[in-house]
């Protein structure tokens, strides 16, 4: 089955939420913006679109957008690349990004118009693994810099 597009926050949730959830450091900017805009919010006068992948009764991708903001590529297996661009073609042709891993990104933007891209910003997404307190506890009490501390906050 080909990729499904939606405007309705709820039925993407409905559909794609599960997949999102089950990993989510790696979807946590695609499952803000839907708790965002379930919420109600509104990001311009457009309305946002949501996509998903099902196969054979199992959703295993998804994608959203928010206009102004760019494409979410949020779970988006190799083999459902080239279908989801060519989707995306038809249904947004002046498509303004796509945020995603590199590779996911790269696979993308060939399949979509690869005479048309530049990558802007690189970004990563860092997870806190245990929290060590620290072995012992600094003397002395916050207080507001004064400009005897300059040196030392300069260096």
């Amino acid at each position: 089955m080909p990729w499904e597009f939606t405007e309705d926050v709820n039925h993407f949730a409905q559909r794609a939420m599960d997949l999102l959830l089950a990993d989510p450091v790696e979807t946590t900017l695609p499952a803000s913006i839907v708790d965002s805009v379930r919420r109600g919010r509104r990001y311009s006068e457009h309305s946002p679109l949501f996509g998903w992948f099902d196969d054979q009764g199992m959703v295993r991708g998804a994608v959203c957008m928010t206009p102004p903001y760019e494409m979410v590529l949020a779970v988006v297996p190799d083999e459902t690349i080239a279908p989801l661009a060519a989707a995306l073609r038809q249904q947004l042709p002046e498509l303004p990004g796509v945020h995603g891993t590199p590779a996911t990104v790269e696979r993308f933007v060939r399949e979509f118009q690869a005479d048309r891209v530049r990558v802007i910003m690189r970004n990563r997404l860092y997870a806190l693994g245990t929290l060590q307190p620290p072995a012992s506890q600094a003397s002395g009490a916050p207080r507001p810099a004064v400009a005897d501390d300059l040196s030392l906050l300069q260096a």
